[in-house]
């Protein structure tokens, strides 16, 4: 005789989240997922042609004939536009993420504990997209510093 004794299953583990709950989620995550990956392609839009307009400005400046202040300015002026264009289009990203979040939790209040939660939580959610707002800040500082940098250098050859 076999003295095995048949545990009954623990409703809390193998039970699954309320299928239209379910479903639901994945709606809300899936439009998450996709504002995440819409910073990401943001952020690299921004990033590549400064690096090509910060390339080109460093390789005239160590040039021969270098350029004048006035096609620095423009360059610059080019790279600023381009970083508040795409800080813009970041921040927008960012507040539809929260818009989403806020409207998941607004419909489900109490969600199913199994589930995991659509964003990180807290602190780690603002630090998580402190990269995202503030590279097209310092970047915009940098065209400003580069700017002035060489406007005092012009001043000082010609004084």
């Amino acid at each position: 005789m076999a003295d095995v004794i048949d545990k009954p299953e623990s409703p809390a583990i193998t039970q699954e989240p309320a299928l239209e709950e379910l479903k639901y989620y994945r709606v809300y995550r899936d439009r998450i997922t996709s504002e995440d990956t819409l910073i990401s392609n943001r952020l690299t839009w921004l990033l590549t042609p400064q690096a090509v307009l910060y390339g080109f400005v460093a390789t005239s400046i160590y040039s021969k004939d270098g350029f004048s202040l006035v096609g620095l300015a423009l360059i610059a002026l080019l790279g600023i536009v381009i970083c508040w264009l795409g800080r813009r289009s970041i921040e927008a990203a960012l507040t539809t993420v929260k818009q989403v979040r806020e409207q998941y939790d607004q419909n489900y209040p109490h969600p199913d504990s199994r589930l995991p939660s659509l964003t990180a939580e807290g602190d780690a959610d603002a630090q998580g997209s402190v990269a995202a707002r503030r590279i097209p800040l310092c970047l915009i500082a940098g065209w400003l510093l580069l700017f002035l940098y060489r406007a005092v250098v012009t001043f000082l050859r010609h004084a």
